[in-house]
């Protein structure tokens, strides 16, 4: 795919189905935080469709401050536009064998960083040496960050190799 043909693509798409098919917004409460690994797509992974769930993808799906702010700003809608008793239900996922463990080298990094013009320090957090531990790390930095009380927050872990997933992290409500 490239970027390109997406007018191209999405007349094909249009040929079959209509705007009125998809749904105006995503199925809150559900949110994803996950890698931008074509492996780790929520659509593949859980068999879901267009607005399903609200999805957030980026370097190993970590939970980075400016996800904080998304999700703030998603609960805030919510409660805004539907009401009061939206409560988001947020689950992180991390994967095995993820691209952002070269991240966590300090040598590759700098390699990365350079290339690609961006500052070693400010993506050395999207490192992962145990996607367990950062999965863990990245729940309790959204438990400290002082989103709303009522969101629910757990944390996955997905074996690439095997094509399951398994909950690391308790369901956790913030402000309980």
């Amino acid at each position: 795919m490239r970027t390109g043909d997406l007018e191209k693509m999405n007349a094909a798409v249009m040929r079959r189905t209509t705007v009125a098919d998809l749904p105006q917004s995503a199925g809150l409460p559900a949110v994803l935080v996950t890698c931008l690994d074509a492996r780790t797509d929520p659509a593949h992974l859980f068999g879901i469709g267009p607005g399903a769930a609200a999805v957030i993808r980026n370097v190993g799906g970590r939970v980075t401050d400016e996800v904080i702010t998304q999700l703030g700003a998603l609960a805030g809608l919510g409660t805004t536009l539907i009401g009061p008793d939206v409560r988001l239900d947020v689950g992180v996922i991390h994967h095995t064998m993820c691209g952002a463990m070269m991240l966590a080298d300090t040598g590759i990094r700098a390699q990365v960083a350079d290339s690609g013009r961006v500052d070693g320090d400010a993506i050395a957090a999207l490192g992962i040496t145990d996607p367990v531990e950062t999965v863990r790390a990245d729940v309790a930095k959204l438990v400290a960050s002082g989103l709303p009380d009522g969101i629910t927050v757990s944390g996955y872990v997905y074996d690439t190799a095997a094509g399951t997933i398994r909950q690391v992290v308790d369901n956790h409500t913030l402000g309980t």
